[in-house]
């Protein structure tokens, strides 16, 4: 997939993706990230500034992580499709693996429809 189908694939939402639309980006003069959906930037989220327990590098980290989330959205839903088709016109039979189960969890809590898991309360 071509980063310009990525892109196309991130814009298109179905009713249950609230989320903004990507493509987002890192703006650190502003220490947030930004959208570029609309044309001009709009802050997505704002950035933590570095603590005593979290370098500016692991600040930097994080927005990179956070601004590849629409993307990285949009290719896990296509690869579970994909994935799942594929186990399904082959006769597989195995629907249920762990890699679609934790791929379909990873969705729907991105969605809200499940809450975070156990390991990351109180965080």
């Amino acid at each position: 997939m071509s980063e310009n189908d990525m892109s196309a694939a991130s814009r298109s939402r179905s009713e249950k993706e609230s989320f903004t639309p990507g493509p987002w980006a890192v703006n650190p003069v502003n220490a947030q990230v930004d959208t570029f959906a609309g044309g001009a930037p709009l802050a997505v989220c704002k950035l933590l500034w570095p603590t005593d327990l979290r370098s500016e590098e692991e600040t930097e980290a994080n927005a990179r992580l956070i601004a590849a989330a629409p993307d990285l959205y949009a290719a896990l839903n296509l690869l579970h499709d994909e994935i799942a088709d594929y186990i399904a016109i082959n006769n597989l039979g195995a629907l249920n693996n762990s890699s679609l189960r934790m791929a379909r969890a990873a969705l729907s809590r991105a969605r809200g429809d499940l809450p975070p898991p156990a390991s990351s309360e109180g965080v």
